[in-house]
């Protein structure tokens, strides 16, 4: 601030105390802050007015720069609601990721070396630090996340072209990205556990496909052209590097690559467990695991399995409930579960422990989803849509069987109806399910868990929201769905890091969508000048903010208090608590 020395037309000098201050196109602007009077006047009261108020700017700046002199703003009560302002709000929740993204995984650092791309103009950096901060906070499609670019607490000069074509170059300098960000985390929070290395397999899907999307039979019976993933996690749950594959197959083998690509070979003894939910081939992938010394943990399809398994699942026999009565669980060890090798007549078997549960949630989704199912098969056959019903998701409940018609042609059709012993038999198992592993060792709820952790990472990884509109067919190029599930990686990696700190200073456990939720609420409202409101503030705020040394629980905070906010994200991980 600083005094204004105004001569008016009647030749005397007034005093106002004034802001300088830059608008949002950089060009310097003043406002006013308080009227201090006639310079006339002011010399009866004061021997120097004008060195008496220097003074009290001087002070007061001094207070503003410490972040403890009040913050002033003009509201009238006839005031409305500016339809044409740029900037009404604006993210600082986006701060806690950033400073994860520059500190500890060092990505302004790894753009400014020599493994970046350095033939293209685009900020890569920023844009990949834009878009993990949205797919934290409300994933979409990258039209949308460009369309709330003014949200963010930084400047984003970059256009949607941009961000388009930066996806290619995102793709390309992948490998080496992951590679910067392992060593990044070594040297900040030291050696990453690496005792036991969990590879959790998971499907994608997709609009359109073009090769390395393969229109395969899926688990889940859909049509809709898909890729998988293997993402690889350290004993702590922190991932540690991911591959892409095309279509339904098992890439069990290939995830010997991952051990040359992070530099895993030698470091320290280690073993892997295999996760994935592939519940059709269960017992196969299961003896594939077994054949190449991995530990597994695998679900089985209670309505592929053996009788005598289903029997032995739905009985009530040697459950242990909890004490909501919301969950059950209980468990066995076979011999003959997974077939291995054939010797002359005989078999050899891997021994495996079987693990039941029924959950009240997974009862309720079932009786959801068939509720779903039911009504897309009573409109499909209404309108005659069942041309490929035993392949089509929305006609798996329903039977057909040729009916001859005599006429003229002789031709023949189908009389389709719903099949009730099917839907029968799905609700026979709603809420249960049961899970394989060769890890005998293993607590039956540790086994539960690490299978269900998987639902958490699909939803970090999710492509697509439900809205039809949030399928763009850009993702048919495969340096397209690369980018993608980089910034996916990137921005579960940050999550899994926040759970982890918060867990450290709280002592409890936070779920990922509650903190994805208190950080989108972090919002501030612009009230006027240069004054942003700020009304959400919890504890598990504090402790985010807390893991990264920034304080984001003013009430009342102005523009340069923001930008020197997000300024305290790139400092080195050093000057943090």
């Amino acid at each position: 601030m600083h005094i204004r020395k105004q001569r008016m037309k009647n030749g005397r000098v007034y005093l106002s105390l004034v802001q300088s201050y830059r608008d949002e196109d950089g060009k310097p602007r003043s406002r006013y802050i308080r009227s201090l009077g006639y310079l006339d006047v002011l010399e009866k009261q004061y021997d120097d007015p004008i060195a008496h108020f220097e003074a009290e700017v001087k002070a007061e700046n001094e207070r503003m720069r410490a972040g403890i002199a009040p913050i002033g703003a003009n509201l009238e009560d006839a005031q409305r609601i500016d339809m044409n302002d740029e900037n009404p709000c604006v993210e600082m929740g986006a701060a806690v990721p950033s400073a994860y993204y520059c500190r500890v995984l060092g990505l302004r650092d790894f753009f400014e070396s020599d493994h970046a791309p350095h033939d293209t103009s685009l900020d890569l950096c920023g844009i990949l630090e834009f878009l993990v901060w949205d797919r934290i906070a409300h994933p979409s499609s990258k039209r949308e996340a460009w369309e709330r670019r003014g949200l963010f607490p930084r400047d984003c000069g970059f256009s949607l072209d941009d961000i388009y074509r930066s996806l290619a170059h995102l793709a390309a300098c992948s490998r080496d990205l992951i590679r910067h960000i392992n060593a990044s985390l070594d040297r900040a929070r030291g050696p990453r556990n690496r005792g036991q290395l969990f590879y959790k397999i998971t499907d994608y899907y997709f609009e359109v496909g073009n090769g390395f999307q393969t229109r395969d039979v899926p688990a889940q019976r859909r049509a809709d052209p898909f890729v998988q993933m293997g993402l690889l996690l350290d004993a702590d749950g922190i991932p540690l590097d991911y591959e892409l594959f095309p279509g339904n197959r098992m890439q069990v083998l290939k995830m010997l690559s991952f051990m040359d690509e992070t530099d895993l070979k030698g470091k320290q003894p280690f073993e892997i467990v295999i996760v994935a939910d592939r519940e059709r081939d269960a017992l196969n992938c299961a003896a594939d695991c077994a054949r190449s010394l991995y530990r597994f943990v695998l679900p089985m399809s209670m309505r592929h399995a053996r009788k005598n398994e289903k029997k032995w699942v739905l009985s009530d026999d040697d459950y242990v409930s909890d004490a909501s009565g919301d969950f059950r669980i209980k468990s066995r060890i076979s011999d003959t579960a997974v077939r291995l090798h054939r010797v002359k007549s005989r078999y050899t078997y891997e021994k495996v422990k079987e693990v039941a549960f029924w959950s009240r949630d997974r009862f309720e989704a079932g009786r959801y989803e068939r509720a779903k199912a039911l009504e897309m098969s009573r409109s499909a056959m209404e309108h005659g849509h069942l041309i490929s019903a035993g392949q089509e998701e929305a006609c798996y409940f329903a039977d057909g069987a040729p009916v001859a018609c005599y006429g003229a042609d002789e031709a023949s059709f189908h009389k389709w109806v719903l099949d009730e012993t099917r839907i029968a038999m799905d609700e026979a198992f709603d809420g249960y399910g049961c899970i394989i592993t060769n890890n005998t060792y293993y607590d039956d709820r540790d086994t539960v868990e690490i299978y269900f952790d998987l639902a958490h990472i699909k939803d970090s990884f999710r492509v697509l929201n439900d809205d039809a509109r949030t399928r763009p067919s850009y993702v048919s190029r495969e340096d397209y769905i690369r980018a993608h599930f980089l910034v996916c990686y990137v921005a579960f990696l940050i999550m899994r890091l926040m759970q982890k700190d918060v867990a450290s200073m709280t002592g409890s456990k936070t779920g990922a969508r509650a903190i994805a939720e208190d950080l989108a609420r972090m919002v501030g409202h612009h009230l006027s000048g240069d004054a942003w409101l700020f009304d959400y503030r919890t504890e598990l705020t504090d402790a985010l903010c807390a893991a990264v040394g920034i304080d984001l629980s003013h009430k009342i905070m102005t523009r340069s208090q923001m930008i020197n906010a997000m300024s305290e994200t790139k400092e080195p991980m050093s000057d943090t608590p």
